[in-house]
């Protein structure tokens, strides 16, 4: 031998692409209390799957039209 290392010629891998930076955006907005909670309950409802979200829409309106008929 001569001294020289028999390595097989490697190809080089391409750079992956870089992945989008994610973005938070925070809102602070002065809205009345009844706008922000019914953004907060859409917030919650969005994060639930189809069906927990169904039954908890249906449990909720049927509280509250038994709430107005003073059920």
């Amino acid at each position: 031998m001569n001294g020289e290392k028999n390595t097989p010629e490697v190809e080089p891998k391409p750079e992956p692409e870089p992945k989008p930076e994610k973005t938070t955006v925070s809102l602070n907005l002065e809205l009345p209390i009844e706008i922000n909670e019914r953004l907060k309950a859409l917030a919650e409802l969005w994060r639930m799957s189809k069906k927990q979200a169904a039954q908890k829409l249906l449990t909720e309106t049927i509280e509250h039209r038994a709430g107005i008929r003073g059920l």
